[in-house]
């Protein structure tokens, strides 16, 4: 997919720290500094999407213009022209839902042809620092009204956070909802786990606090997905140190200071309480009334994969037009945000785009992880873990995820991006930075000695 890339141009790095800052802030935005212009701030990025795309171009213009690309360009033209001519016919609605389509793809490929896995890891260091006060944010959010400041909701209004159980609401941080919350925490547990199994990217102790910050945030969030995320991403991350031929101290290392970073979570009474909500939450949504973890976890995962497929007859050929089963399109149809067309992500596309556009999507989006998984799995022979440990991160994001969401279309566009870079190594690193997994490796014996019986039989 990705073979070489040149040294990236130093403007590009700066505009893509920047999508990086917009996508974490946006809803910072949004909910504080600008409410009077939510609604346009929710597409922020996509000026400055266009931007990179015009000076990535200068430099590699494959990075832009791929195979990738062009066959989603032109599915997304197609499905435009059909939904003014046959569908809703909403000349806005249209244009977002191909923006949802086309716009942000390339990042994947700009990101992965301009970035290489130095800048992965600065970015990966600056995420984990960024995560100290973003949880220091979710407990006042949890701690305090819905009328507080802090709790505001986009375009400056207040009580339209997500109920969590117990009375707590799902503290959004900087972002307009839980589901930046949830993915910016996945994508921090990945470079954490990267730290501690692979290299270490910041002082023990600043790393101790981060991993305390963590484990406030997963039970602070009240959120199965982040739940289900944490556990997804640890289980790949001890089968990458397996496969990468790593030692297991490293993973006693890291369950050492991750009971570090528990004794520092535990000093904040929030986290008592966040504990008590998130069981209470997980009770309410996963237990025996609600048919236990296989039916409301397993089966409605799967239901989600499987109910569009089985009821693709009663699909339009050319569907109902894009845009209109994503919120930003149903608040511009009817007034109000909604699912029009179903929540899942795949009943979306072939109720929006009909049975064949529909399903040529669903393939492109699962060749598309496919690849990534077989490309960052081949790493481990080389021991470098970390692509494996982001596409752990965003590997549900690319398959099914709800890219009609402003912040999860841009987590899933940079984790795949970040997936592809990390697998260009710069320069081999030297040796008091050598990384954990290739510490781990045995080293070859010393040549036996001059004049030794040894030495004598090999001549």
């Amino acid at each position: 997919m990705v073979k070489s890339a040149q040294n990236s141009p130093t403007l590009i790095k700066y505009l893509i720290w920047l999508y990086l800052f917009l996508l974490v802030f946006e809803g910072a935005l949004r909910k504080w500094m600008l409410p009077a212009f939510s609604d346009p701030l929710l597409i922020i990025r996509d000026p400055l999407a266009l931007l990179i795309y015009v000076v990535a171009y200068q430099k590699i213009p494959k990075s832009v213009i791929n195979p990738y690309t062009i066959t989603v360009i032109v599915i997304g033209c197609i499905s435009f022209a059909t939904t003014l001519a046959l569908g809703h016919g909403n000349m806005f609605v249209s244009v977002f839902g191909l923006r949802t389509l086309i716009l942000h793809i390339p990042i994947i490929f700009v990101i992965a042809y301009h970035l290489d896995r130095e800048d992965v890891i600065q970015i990966g260091k600056a995420f984990l620092l960024i995560s100290i006060p973003m949880t220091l944010l979710l407990i006042l959010q949890f701690n305090t009204p819905q009328s507080s400041f802090v709790n505001r909701a986009p375009g400056g209004t207040y009580g339209a956070s997500i109920t969590g159980a117990l009375g707590k609401y799902r503290p959004p941080g900087t972002f307009s909802f839980i589901t930046g919350v949830v993915q910016f925490y996945t994508l921090c547990i990945g470079f954490l786990m990267s730290h501690f199994l692979e290299r270490k990217y910041l002082p023990m102790w600043i790393a101790a606090i981060v991993s305390g910050a963590l484990l406030i945030a997963i039970p602070i969030s009240i959120s199965r997905t982040l739940m289900l995320n944490t556990a997804i991403v640890a289980i790949l991350a001890f089968y990458g140190v397996y496969r990468a031929g790593g030692s297991m101290k490293f993973v006693i290392r890291f369950v050492v200071v991750g009971a570090i970073g528990f004794a520092v979570a535990t000093q904040f009474d929030s986290f008592d309480e966040a504990i008590e909500a998130s069981s209470a939450r997980w009770e309410n949504s996963t237990g025996e009334q609600q048919g236990g973890f296989q039916e409301a976890i397993v089966e409605r995962f799967f239901g989600e994969l499987t109910r569009p497929l089985r009821n693709i007859s009663s699909a339009k050929f050319f569907g109902e037009g894009i845009g209109i089963g994503t919120q930003a399109g149903a608040k511009l149809l009817t007034g109000e945000r909604g699912f029009l067309v179903g929540e899942g992500e795949w009943e979306r596309l072939i109720f929006e785009m009909g049975a064949l556009l529909g399903l040529i999507v669903i393939a492109y989006r699962v060749i598309l992880t496919y690849k990534l998984a077989s490309m960052a799995h081949k790493t481990l022979g080389q021991q470098n873990l970390l692509p494996w440990l982001m596409f752990a991160t965003s590997a549900l994001l690319v398959f099914n995820g709800q890219w009609g969401q402003p912040t999860t279309l841009g987590f899933t566009m940079v984790g795949a991006g970040f997936t592809l870079a990390a697998m260009k190594k710069k320069q081999q690193p030297k040796p008091s930075a050598k990384s954990n997994l290739q510490s781990s490796q045995p080293k070859p014996p010393p040549p036996p000695p001059p004049g030794s019986r040894k030495q004598r039989a090999l001549a």
